[in-house]
């Protein structure tokens, strides 16, 4: 893999981040506080954005919430439930 495809995939939050455990602990606090947002339609993050914002990560967005989508995470409760296994 290319140094730069590495510093791409660093910048994609899956399960193998160093820092998913953190996000998924964020994730979670969050989503006990406010609930899932998942039942207003798919594509709904709210708690996924506010952990990542706090987490001051230099995430890309867009392709962390492809990678979501493309293993079953359309809401905050979903990553959860289906991503944080893979």
């Amino acid at each position: 893999m290319s140094r730069m495809e590495n510093e791409q995939r660093e910048r994609v939050l899956s399960p193998s981040h160093p820092r998913w455990q953190e996000f998924i602990e964020k994730l979670g606090r969050f989503g006990s506080e406010t609930g899932c947002d998942g039942h207003l339609g798919p594509k709904r993050y709210r708690n996924a954005i506010r952990a990542m914002a706090e987490m001051g990560g230099d995430f890309d967005i867009e392709e962390t919430f492809k990678f979501f989508e493309d293993h079953g995470g359309y809401c905050d409760c979903e990553i959860v439930l289906n991503v944080d296994g893979w």
